[in-house]
């Protein structure tokens, strides 16, 4: 299933992270300068684990290999990864962390919505579900709040019920502070 083609693009290679929603079975790609990839996979909404792979630059073409197989990309005009898998054309964003995590972007890379749920442990909420009309659902003690919430840059503000709050995007988490207390959500 690794097997994509494709013909657009320029020479220049890969850097970071390439994923969302349109980059098909493709969760994740992490390029590193030492020509090394880490790929994450999807499969009906589960991660299917990481796995370690090589990538060279040819021309235009981007080749990944990994489990012996290889999947040639090309690097569009936005400096994303445009392949097809499946029959079906793929686009794997730059600095994009995960179909599940998708934000969409200012004309200068920011991000301007989310469209993930948060939670966990170390989350001072039971869960926050962001989507991309500027709406969040929060769960509070097992009851839902709802919401709204704006970005500028990496920062997301969060204005409910009990007033508002403001975390850092960072990764496949939000971090910052809520009533007095250090709180990271991270990517349900």
């Amino acid at each position: 299933m690794l097997v994509a083609f494709l013909s657009v693009g320029c020479s220049s290679g890969p850097s970071g992270d390439y994923g969302g929603d349109d980059c098909g079975l493709f969760d994740k790609l992490s390029f590193r300068d030492n020509g090394k990839v880490y790929i994450s996979m999807k499969m009906f909404g589960m991660q299917m684990g990481e796995t370690a792979g090589d990538y060279t630059v040819d021309d235009e073409k981007v080749l990944v290999t990994a489990n012996n197989q290889t999947t040639v990309f090309t690097l569009n005009d936005d400096g994303d990864l445009e392949g097809s898998m499946l029959g079906d054309k793929i686009i794997c964003r730059k600095g994009a962390s995960g179909g599940d995590n998708k934000a969409g972007k200012q004309d200068d890379g920011q991000p301007t919505f989310l469209t993930a749920t948060y939670g966990g442990i170390a989350c001072m909420l039971d869960s926050m579900s962001f989507s991309k009309d500027g709406k969040v659902d929060m769960v509070v003690d097992s009851e839902h709040q709802m919401g709204t919430y704006n970005m500028r840059g990496d920062q997301v503000t969060i204005n409910g019920e009990g007033g508002s709050v403001t975390l850092t995007l960072s990764g496949d988490n939000l971090v910052g502070t809520i009533e007095g207390q250090k709180t990271l959500c991270s990517r349900m």
